[in-house]
């Protein structure tokens, strides 16, 4: 079943309409009425979904989030880095982690080495048959720059927004740095780094420094992004935020969201324990509160769900 509309008395949500099919094909209209109703669509279509149903709050759709991500190979043509027989993401560099850089392998499949790149003619057959010797390494920051997510031109589509500001872009270009010189330190003949419309091929740290002073953009690079968040973000008023630390919808009693929607900052390393920690959390406040247990806040989980 599809979440179609939620059910109200004034501002206090009773529960959901949904539809679906039976096994005929028909439409079904499923209806149902809870004391608790909790939103988890995640951070690009929940605010969509609780705007839809009326709910109002500056801060919806805002203050996303989404750790922007770079890339920088290498070519070792001596060398087989058995791509297609390793683990992907088998490494990883956390030293800087604290500075809002995170390191890691990221190893694609061949077709997409050779499909995901800008190159034309014997370049791309080049490219594409140095597979074996090119080396993968990945990272990402913990941004402070922030997006919107509103409704798209097509139905149901989220439409998002987002500008990297000069203190994220100054993090990211040490990242590529730092990925550039471990290459060279480590004996590679060529450290590639990919944009949208080139790539800078890179032989020695002269090259490096030279280019890395050249008058660069966010789009002089292939920046991928990850783990968007904060669309819903939990606040201690609405003034700050959406929901409390509860992770109730201000204004809207019964309406609650759990996802990457609600975590309030950036986080610098992927968010799924920690999402599930917070929902973890709050569920289990919210099934205290309706059994009626005044001491939910202190009281530990026990048995099977602690």
């Amino acid at each position: 079943f599809r979440a179609e509309r939620l059910q109200r008395q004034g501002n206090r949500i009773t529960g959901v309409i949904a539809r679906g099919e039976n096994a005929d094909g028909r439409p079904i209209n499923l209806s149902l009425t809870c004391q608790q109703t909790i939103v988890a669509m995640g951070s690009l279509f929940t605010p969509l979904f609780l705007r839809q149903q009326g709910v109002r709050n500056p801060h919806l759709g805002r203050h996303l989030t989404l750790h922007p991500a770079g890339v920088v190979n290498a070519l070792f043509p001596d060398r087989d880095l058995a791509n297609s027989r390793s683990i992907p993401q088998g490494y990883g560099v956390s030293d800087w982690e604290e500075q809002g850089l995170m390191f890691e392998g990221g190893t694609i499949p061949l077709a997409g080495h050779s499909l995901l790149n800008p190159l034309v003619g014997q370049d791309w057959v080049r490219f594409t048959e140095d597979y074996p010797h090119t080396a993968y390494f990945g990272f990402m920051i913990r941004d402070t720059s922030e997006g919107r997510v509103r409704r798209g031109p097509r139905r149901g589509l989220p439409l998002i927004r987002y500008h990297m500001n000069r203190q994220d872009f100054a993090l990211f270009k040490r990242g590529i740095h730092a990925l550039a010189c471990w290459y060279l330190d480590a004996g590679a003949e060529q450290v590639l780094i990919p944009g949208l419309n080139r790539i800078v091929r890179i032989h020695n740290r002269t090259e490096l420094e030279r280019f890395l002073r050249s008058p660069l953009k966010p789009t002089d690079f292939l920046i991928s992004a990850y783990h968007p968040l904060g669309t819903a973000r939990i606040a201690a008023s609405p003034r700050d935020g959406v929901c409390d630390s509860r992770h109730r919808v201000f204004g809207y009693p019964g309406l609650s969201v759990m996802d990457g929607a609600s975590v309030p900052t950036s986080l610098g390393a992927n968010p799924q324990v920690t999402i599930m920690a917070m929902a973890s959390r709050a569920a289990n406040m919210m099934a205290r509160e309706l059994l009626n247990d005044t001491d939910y806040t202190h009281t530990p989980p026990q048995g099977e769900y602690a």
